[in-house]
């Protein structure tokens, strides 16, 4: 089993190492047009700028550009141009080996698991390439399924499906991590934030574990989580039941779905349906003797995955987060949706808690700058509770400081915009 390994720049020390740097674009009330191409080469600019600010001497390859490709619907989805600047990046690192990549999901779909089998990811790489993330689209760059080796770019990155890392690390004894994301010396991993219905709040957390796990790992994050239905408000629509992946929802018109329980894997796609209809669905969590952590379990499985899976490889964690086209559902909805709040800008920071922490803040911010209120006591309040009730917002940050002994609170140095 592998011993903890938290590098010195994230481990927390009072008075000498209480804070990580994030570097801020801040785009907010500017007006700006992200689809033109001017504006997307000056915040290239900056965001290259801020890429070497973080003075990291050594960048080994091959690279991945971990990212969110977004369902076919969705239209406010992550912006690949904008993953430019980490090419350059890289490039001027020296690392020339580069591909772009996300894995396959629990639920049905383009990019779902059973529609992409180890042999054939032709309608995930299909997608990948309308949403600009392959070859000749967008960034230029190879696109791989992170859990599909069949994708691999022989000569510069190849993967197997699935890593076992055996740990000490938290709750699990080991987790289970795609192959590419393994498999890469190099991360510079992209998040776009969201709204989850899930984990209420979507950000560089949530990205490398729910998106960095094989399937296998997603299912173990999702453990122990089912669907109530409640029944006074459900529509009796079916809609819930047609979306789910594993048919563990059995509907007939004029009824309450019912669950069949040993089918269900707690991927919440029936709830994050059902939000946009009669929002009657609750995920809950199933008490179990070894694991019993009430409903609030999503975030602390989150950290002890991130800790495990990044265990030993910090060093190669770079994160790039975009803040804009915010919406309340994850891309991984395949709807139309619509933002909640006006864009804020970017974060970059090797610290993923840090990032999270202060996109979280921002957030809280836009949403009562956007409502005409101004912030209590001089911080926001925390308005992702009022889009997910009950949400207190700081689980998973205090869990990782007591927990494993990182920084989770950033220093925030502001970068200007590019000319």
């Amino acid at each position: 089993m592998a011993r903890l390994k938290v590098p010195r720049w994230l481990k927390y020390r009072e008075g000498e190492n209480e804070r990580s740097p994030v570097y801020f674009l801040d785009i907010r009330g500017q007006g700006l047009d992200l689809d033109d191409g001017a504006v997307r080469d000056r915040i290239n600019r900056s965001l290259k700028e801020m890429l070497h600010a973080l003075d990291i001497r050594r960048v080994e390859g091959p690279a991945v550009v971990k990212c969110h490709i977004g369902e076919a619907k969705c239209d406010t989805r992550m912006v690949p141009e904008f993953a430019l600047s980490t090419v350059d990046f890289l490039r001027d690192k020296g690392v020339t080996r580069v591909v772009a990549g996300d894995t396959t999901t629990v639920y049905s779909g383009p990019r779902g698991h059973r529609q992409n089998p180890p042999a054939d990811a032709s309608k995930y790489m299909e997608l990948a390439r309308a949403h600009g993330w392959h070859h000749g689209e967008g960034l230029g760059l190879p696109f791989v399924v992170l859990d599909r080796p069949a994708t691999s770019v022989p000569g510069v990155f190849e993967f197997d499906e699935e890593e076992v890392v055996v740990s000490r690390v938290g709750k699990y004894r080991e987790v289970y991590v795609a192959g590419g994301i393994a498999a890469a010396p190099t991360i510079v991993s992209h998040s776009h934030l969201t709204l989850h219905q899930l984990t209420h709040f979507a950000m560089a957390v949530k990205t490398l574990t729910m998106g960095g796990g094989s399937v296998r790992g997603k299912l173990l994050l999702h453990k122990l989580l089912q669907p109530r239905i409640d029944e006074e408000a459900c529509t009796r629509c079916g809609k819930c039941a047609k979306s789910c992946p594993e048919q563990a929802l059995v509907w007939a018109k004029g009824d309450v779905p019912t669950l069949i329980v040993e089918r269900c894997i707690g991927c919440g796609e029936c709830a994050s349906i059902c939000k946009l209809q009669a929002d009657c669905i609750e995920i809950v969590t199933i008490r179990t003797d070894d694991w019993v952590w009430g409903e609030a379990a999503i975030p602390y499985r989150l950290v002890d995955f991130l800790m495990a899976e990044m265990n030993g490889r910090w060093n190669g964690l770079i994160n790039v987060a975009h803040l804009y086209r915010i919406t309340q559902l994850c891309d991984c909805v395949d709807v139309v949706q619509r933002p909640i709040v006006s864009d804020i800008g970017f974060l970059v920071g090797r610290n993923p808690f840090a990032v999270d922490y202060l996109a979280r803040e921002l957030f809280n911010a836009q949403v009562q700058a956007d409502r005409g209120e101004g912030a209590r006591g001089g911080e926001p309040a925390n308005m992702v509770a009022t889009f997910y009730g009950g949400d207190e917002g700081m689980a998973s940050f205090t869990y990782a400081r007591a927990t494993y002994g990182v920084v989770v609170e950033p220093q925030v140095e502001r970068v200007a915009l590019a000319p």
